[in-house]
């Protein structure tokens, strides 16, 4: 059985994995796998106990992405939607390696968004090295309307001491794809670089995202792979110097500490029919001295 205590459920996993969740958001805050070393960000000045949404670890954003829409049923939303905003439920299990999250219509959410919808989270460690994280969109509606929505996992990842952004470099899997850049007004573009990295502010939304990758960073001997289904869109971000110190819950000197790399389905609006339900999966497994870093997607 999982801790949990007012604000968060901790997990233990094989090989002394541990991870943590906010309530708040059902935001995994914290993923340490068996070297010991922490693979996630959380701004010190971010609190898990809010009341503002977790600034860190990995972010539910839904329904929507980015600034709402502003017709309904979204015109009423902030930034991101609502499911980071909100207390979720755990549904408590035997597993001390799984837990569930679960997300309806309250009162406060009625306010601002009228849809009928039931979301489920899952997080599970599976091995030393690894954090799955399952998102089910339910549409529960007995009415003909799709439930209409975007979805994404706004990922922060904790460099090594001594590695910045832009010692981070991503395999080539990026080469080749189209993107829109928001820090240049969305324009659009084609990725020509052989390898990513992240150089001054940077915040892409690549389409047709490939189902998994590795990133490595710098010299060190950490890295990460990626492995996705249903997330089809990956966005790359940094918020770099003169962003980093305009966000009043990200600490100092904040942006030289993490990477964002956020699956999702966002180039988009997904419309899901009665009774259907959409899954979104991820799994990240840790890379470390006791690994071999694959060079490229055909190691993996």
């Amino acid at each position: 059985m999982a801790e949990v205590d007012d604000h968060t459920v901790k997990l233990k996993g094989p090989g002394g994995a541990a991870a943590t969740i906010a309530l708040l958001g059902a935001t995994v805050v914290s993923f340490i796998p068996e070297d010991g070393e922490e693979r996630l960000f959380k701004s010190s000045k971010s609190s898990v106990a809010g009341p503002k949404p977790v600034r860190g670890g990995i972010p539910i954003v839904w329904p929507c992405f980015g600034p709402a829409p502003k017709e309904p049923p979204f015109d009423k939303l902030t930034q991101h939607g609502f499911a980071r905003s909100h207390v979720w439920k755990y549904e408590q299990g035997n597993d001390p390696a799984v837990a569930v999250f679960t997300l309806e219509p309250n009162a406060d959410i009625k306010k601002v968004y009228a849809p009928d919808f039931r979301l489920k989270y899952t997080v599970k460690l599976t091995a030393g090295d690894v954090l799955e994280t399952t998102l089910d969109v339910t549409n529960p509606s007995t009415a003909s309307d799709p439930l209409k929505f975007q979805a994404l996992l706004h990922s922060y990842f904790r460099l090594p001491e001594g590695t910045l952004p832009s010692d981070v470099t991503i395999d080539d899997s990026l080469t080749g794809l189209r993107y829109k850049d928001k820090v240049l007004n969305f324009q659009e573009g084609t990725e020509d670089r052989k390898s990513f990295t992240f150089v001054d502010e940077t915040d892409r939304v690549y389409a047709d995202a490939p189902k998994s990758f590795v990133v490595k960073y710098g010299k060190s001997q950490q890295g990460l792979k990626f492995e996705f289904s249903n997330l089809g869109d990956l966005v790359t971000w940094n918020p770099h110097v003169e962003k980093s110190a305009s966000m009043a819950d990200m600490e100092e000197d904040g942006w030289k500490k993490f990477i964002c790399l956020e699956p999702g389905h966002v180039h988009d609006f997904i419309n899901l029919q009665p009774g259907q339900t959409w899954t979104g999966f991820q799994r990240l497994t840790a890379l470390s001295a006791r690994l071999s870093l694959p060079a490229n997607n055909a190691a993996l």
